[in-house]
């Protein structure tokens, strides 16, 4: 092992295993992966915020660039332009932990952009006509009683980078992130998104975000975004988890979450919010 930040070329090869053909490459930057394995993305990252903000968008510099400028071109149909995103930024940054500010730093100095345009791309999520949806099933509704769950990430399929004409879901990656000060998660998700509205962590926890459209909303508040990420890198427990979700609010969302016994469903507003699980 090497005991200094080195930089692997990507290189690519064919293996036969068991008569499947698997394309893959491989980018490394210090202990920090990218592979693809049977048309998968997989990236790793670990360390601080800033360390895993850098080594994301450094492994996926391009899909990260196309990323942004399809959720900003996106943005404008609904007459959001970054001048505006980034007014919101400015209300709601204060608000956002520390921690991933640092991150988002870090996206954009490993992606080579600006950190404000990945703040205006953070932003733009309230314009984006996604409906998620997800479940968590267990007891009688199983046929072994185990608890299963699952999250559908519906983000729009038209967004596209205006430039090269990618579209955003052709830029899907799993995310495996091991945070310095925090438990291992983790999620399906795009390039350049921390989180990609859900996943689980090490402790057992799964969670997925929901649009859920409401009048009731702020920007005084930590965004949806940020606490789904609280929930994977620090709830240890279900009720850790819902604290997480329920805590300075911001807009109209839901969310699932749940352990490996019991689910919750989890409505927010900015002035309201419902915690329960199956009957409840």
């Amino acid at each position: 092992l090497i005991a200094f930040i080195i930089i692997v070329p990507a290189f690519g090869f064919v293996e036969e295993n068991h008569g499947v053909k698997q394309t893959k490459y491989e980018k490394r930057l210090g202990e920090a992966w990218l592979k693809e394995i049977d048309g998968v993305k997989i990236l790793y990252i670990e360390g601080t915020n800033y360390e895993m903000g850098y080594q994301h968008g450094y492994l996926l510099r391009n899909e990260t660039r196309e990323n942004l400028r399809a959720i900003l071109n996106d943005a404008l149909r609904y007459n959001m332009t970054k001048q505006k995103l980034l007014q919101i930024w400015n209300v709601t940054e204060k608000h956002v932990p520390q921690e991933y500010i640092d991150e988002l730093h870090g996206l954009a100095d490993g992606a080579g952009v600006s950190f404000e345009e990945v703040a205006a791309a953070y932003m733009a999520i309230i314009s984006w006509g996604a409906k998620c949806f997800g479940i968590a099933m267990w007891g009688n509704a199983t046929k072994d009683g185990k608890l299963y769950f699952f999250r559908s990430l519906d983000l729009p399929m038209d967004m596209t980078d205006p430039l090269t004409g990618k579209r955003m879901h052709d830029n899907a990656v799993l995310i495996i992130r091991k945070p310095e000060n925090g438990y291992a998660s983790i999620t399906p998700s795009i390039a350049g998104s921390l989180h990609g509205g859900g996943g689980f962590n090490e402790a057992g926890i799964a969670i997925g975000m929901h649009t859920s459209p409401s009048h009731d909303y702020t920007f005084r508040g930590i965004p949806a975004v940020f606490r789904v990420q609280q929930v994977l890198d620090h709830a240890s427990n279900i009720e850790q988890a819902v604290r997480y979700l329920v805590t300075n609010r911001t807009a109209g969302w839901t969310f699932i979450v749940a352990d490996e016994k019991l689910g919750y469903a989890v409505e927010t507003t900015a002035s309201h919010y419902y915690a329960g699980t199956f009957n409840d």
